[in-house]
């Protein structure tokens, strides 16, 4: 690094990834994507948050997002040394449910409250959740253009048209990580609980990666008397699960509802993986949740729940370590600010691609012979 620049509470450094160019500590860079690098094969981590907002009602003396919060999840992610952080969405209150400050200054406000992970080097890529789309005035100053101005335009730039640092991916040592707008991008609607589908598939069968990383801020399955989600679509919301279930991811990532809970779904016999959902960075927390989904009858969804943690005044985030291969999830909570407790870990290994494969050449008339050289961990072979 040659030179340090401050703005903001931000660092701007020069950094080697994909090549030299000039990043932000906000996350992505004002030329072309960047992302933080390691050793592929090295032990490394990133933190995962979501739903920080205030409330007029509940904490009215921070109404537009929960600062304290906020800096103590900073502060823990920063100790845990994790090289970057996704944020799936409602990080202010926004133009709704009694936020009358215009969105711009709430997430410059927000901006300011995580910039310790600015001042310790790590990047954050986040995507809008349904309390950054709305405006007392879209047609002169649309929610969108708040969003671009304050955040969008430090994330990466390679999603779709009209998605532009709303939707994106990034390459991170052996992972990509995908972010999904779940708000029809610069149209700003609230209802529309899709994403943007060809894209997706696009990115997903481009990807070389190991590990995918896939996060937005609507669950795909509506935790129990929630709020509404991707299931409001069940076509759109079913082709989305199959295609990163399909593409090797294990886990989609995603907050929204004010609790944590982690269920295993697939979908008409179609791929089965996780959906994590950590929506307790410092809005009002449902502790009534009793761990259960809501889904239409003939959705063709099979869900187990795994685990629910969502005491009263519990707040929390979730640090995400990667070796090589294997990925460690884990849950950490705290009921005072200070002190943080692992409250569930879930883990899993990516077997690697066989080698050393050959088949039979002519030496049986009724059968081909396939070998290959045995995969650790592997439990099968398709």
């Amino acid at each position: 690094m040659s030179r340090k620049t401050c703005r903001n509470g931000f660092i701007f450094v020069a950094a080697m990834c994909l090549g030299l160019m000039v990043t932000s500590a906000r996350g992505g860079s004002l030329n072309s994507p960047a992302a933080p690098t390691a050793n592929p094969g090295s032990n490394w981590s990133f933190a995962m948050f979501c739903d920080t907002r205030g409330d007029v009602i509940f904490t009215p003396s921070d109404p537009l997002l929960n600062t304290p919060v906020i800096q103590a999840i900073c502060s823990a992610i920063t100790n845990d040394g994790v090289l970057c952080a996704i944020v799936t969405g409602d990080i202010v209150l926004g133009q709704n449910d009694g936020g009358t400050n215009a969105l711009d200054q709430q997430l410059a406000l927000w901006t300011n409250a995580v910039s310790a992970l600015g001042r310790a080097g790590i990047p954050y890529y986040a995507v809008r959740g349904n309390h950054e789309i709305n405006s007392f005035d879209e047609t002169n100053r649309p929610a969108h253009a708040d969003w671009t101005k304050q955040i969008g335009r430090y994330m990466p730039t390679n999603g779709p048209a009209g998605e532009l640092g709303m939707t994106y991916s990034i390459p991170c040592v052996n992972a990509l990580f995908i972010g999904l707008d779940n708000y029809d991008g610069t149209n700003d609607t609230q209802n529309y609980h899709k994403i943007n589908q060809t894209w997706l598939d696009a990115q997903l069968s481009a990807n070389t990666q190991t590990h995918v990383f896939v996060f937005g801020h609507e669950p795909a399955f509506q935790a129990q008397l929630s709020s509404t989600c991707l299931s409001e679509n069940l076509p759109e919301r079913n082709r989305f699960w199959d295609s990163i279930g399909n593409a090797n991811t294990r886990a989609y990532l995603t907050g929204h509802s004010h609790l944590y809970g982690r269920c295993i779904a697939s979908i008409s016999n179609g791929p089965a993986l996780r959906q994590i959902i950590v929506g307790t960075g410092g809005a009002p927390l449902e502790p009534w949740w009793d761990g259960e989904y809501s889904e239409l009858i003939g959705s063709g969804a099979m869900i187990g729940p795994e685990m629910n943690y969502t005491p009263a005044n519990t707040f929390g985030y979730m640090l995400v370590r990667v070796s090589g291969n294997h990925v460690v999830m884990e849950y950490k909570s705290t009921t005072n600010l200070t002190t943080w407790t692992t409250n569930d870990v879930f883990a899993y290994t990516v077997a690697a691609t066989p080698t050393n494969v050959s088949a039979s050449d002519g030496t049986y008339v009724d059968r081909v012979l396939v070998a290959w050289g045995a995969v650790a961990d592997a439990s099968g072979y398709e």
